[in-house]
């Protein structure tokens, strides 16, 4: 699988940039050092079955070109925040914000996680696309990084801080293919934090890489979103 992974991740980028995709019935940019979802089709699943409501405060972390957090803006949030490790993401991102005019609403930012944001902030969702891939890859470079995780060790820090991040009531969520994916150890690296993951939105997608893919890659697979949670909240202060 990991050889199949970045074979994809290598033939995203040898398309001529910057260039528009469809995603959502949209036109979306795509940049230069930036994963497309054209290559994985994701982002338009989580999008429309993420619980977007108007007046929500959101924030993605990993946007990529910024499907997601546009589609949240679109659908009526006061505030949409979106961090990426990646600047040539957060460029993209904010392209995009511009291309669908949610800029006013919208912010880009660059940074690790959660280090980006701001004293006070806190959301009503909070949304990652996480790496499925638990492998090491031979050089592990930021596109390499929006799609593997050694052992789930980011994934569990997100999943730690980011509960940290919520206003009363709040959701932490992650998207993730089982396809692809080790749900077990995902789910074991939780348990073993504390926590608790629990699918809330599952369906199977054609093809997980339509363009240009090798025949082994051309198979249904798996997409889930998690909600993620403290697993004897009343123990927390």
């Amino acid at each position: 699988m990991l050889e199949v992974v970045t074979g994809v991740l290598q033939r995203s980028q040898a398309e001529t940039f910057p260039h528009e995709i469809q995603q959502l019935g949209m036109p979306f940019l795509v940049f230069r050092n930036v994963f497309s979802p054209k290559y994985l089709p994701a982002a338009e699943n989580f999008a429309r079955a993420l619980p977007f409501r108007r007046g929500m405060h959101f924030l993605e972390i990993g946007p990529g070109i910024g499907v997601i957090a546009v589609a949240a803006a679109l659908a009526g949030a006061e505030r949409v925040v979106a961090i990426d490790i990646n600047q040539d993401a957060v460029d993209n991102t904010r392209a995009n914000f511009v291309k669908h005019g949610v800029e006013a609403r919208a912010d880009a930012r660059q940074g690790d996680l959660f280090s980006a944001l701001r004293p006070g902030e806190k959301f009503d969702l909070i949304f990652w696309n996480v790496p499925f891939l638990h492998a090491s890859p031979p050089e592990l470079g930021l596109l390499e990084r929006s799609i593997t995780d050694p052992n789930y060790e980011t994934v569990k820090r997100y999943m730690l801080e980011g509960l940290e991040q919520l206003r009363p009531g709040g959701r932490l969520t992650a998207g993730f293919s089982s396809t692809i994916g080790d749900l077990r150890l995902l789910e074991a690296t939780a348990n073993a934090a504390g926590l608790t993951t629990e699918i809330f939105h599952r369906e199977e997608v054609p093809v997980y890489s339509p363009v240009d893919a090798p025949p082994e890659a051309s198979k249904p697979f798996m997409l889930e979103i998690l909600n993620i949670s403290r697993a004897h909240p009343y123990l927390m202060p």
